[in-house]
């Protein structure tokens, strides 16, 4: 049997993408949890478990990392490649998160409360924000289990 020429495209497509997506950064391993039971008790009928993934913390680099408020703005000082950073009041908001460590669900939470934004405009400042971070080896990634 001949699969047609969008098809075949599709199929193409599709194989890419998996491809893209098995080269990709690797993801944390799931984790099985019992659905069957709240607060240790069984429920009646119950018979499924959920997979949910370990929630990922974003914390700022222990060593070599100084920065300090200068003036209403947060001025960064990477020691390791001797280059000062400045941080905008939104990256402000954030790199107080990051200090103590947080989760990307937390930061879009700050920015959404701090700044009154949609949640999709503090979703991708964040995702930005912590691009940019992790491109420069500020950030430590830190899974729950």
């Amino acid at each position: 049997m001949r699969l047609r020429s969008s098809h075949r495209r599709a199929l193409a497509t599709r194989r890419t993408r998996q491809k893209a997506a098995a080269q990709a950064e690797p993801q944390p391993p799931l984790e099985r949890i019992d659905r069957n039971e709240i607060a240790g008790r069984p429920i009646r009928g119950a018979r499924f478990l959920a997979l949910r993934r370990p929630k990922i913390r974003l914390r700022l680099r222990d060593t070599d990392l100084d920065w300090r408020e200068v003036e209403g703005e947060l001025v960064a000082l990477d020691l390791r490649e001797s280059r000062y950073l400045s941080v905008n009041e939104t990256g402000k908001q954030l790199w107080g998160a990051l200090a103590e460590g947080a989760t990307r669900e937390e930061l879009v939470d700050r920015l959404v409360e701090a700044f009154g934004i949609e949640r999709s405009q503090a979703e991708a400042d964040v995702d930005a924000f912590v691009g940019d971070l992790e491109s420069r080896g500020l950030l430590v990634r830190e899974g729950d289990g």
